[in-house]
């Protein structure tokens, strides 16, 4: 399962090791990651952590879990992976993310960015 954890503060997936989380009864429909989807930490476990973005390096191997934001493209909206990863982790979209985020100890940021 992915998880916080498996982000790096500056954008990247991060194998989890033995830290890794596994779920082990019957996966709900449209948790299943498949290669190449794009996510971003909405919750900010670490200092940087929140709104870095990671590309999910396998299909059928990972699933999707809370406080993490799966982007799905929809009405034919050209998306670049790389060029997207490149900019969510740019100072200037992150300082972004934090001014909109909530909450005093654990930031947190939404779909709709409150």
């Amino acid at each position: 399962m992915l998880t916080l954890g498996s982000f790096y503060e500056s954008g990247g997936y991060r194998d989890q090791g033995n830290k890794t989380k596994y779920y082990i009864r019957e996966i709900p429909n449209g948790f299943i990651l498949k290669k190449s989807d794009f996510l971003f930490a909405m919750t900010e476990q670490a200092v940087g952590l929140l709104g870095s973005s990671l590309i999910v390096p396998e299909s059928d191997k990972f699933l999707h879990n809370q406080r993490l934001g799966l982007v799905q493209i929809t009405n034919g909206f050209e998306w670049h992976n790389d060029f997207f990863f490149h900019q969510f982790n740019t100072r200037i979209f992150r300082s972004a993310v934090q001014s909109s985020a909530s909450g005093v100890k654990v930031r947190h940021t939404s779909p709709n960015g409150t």
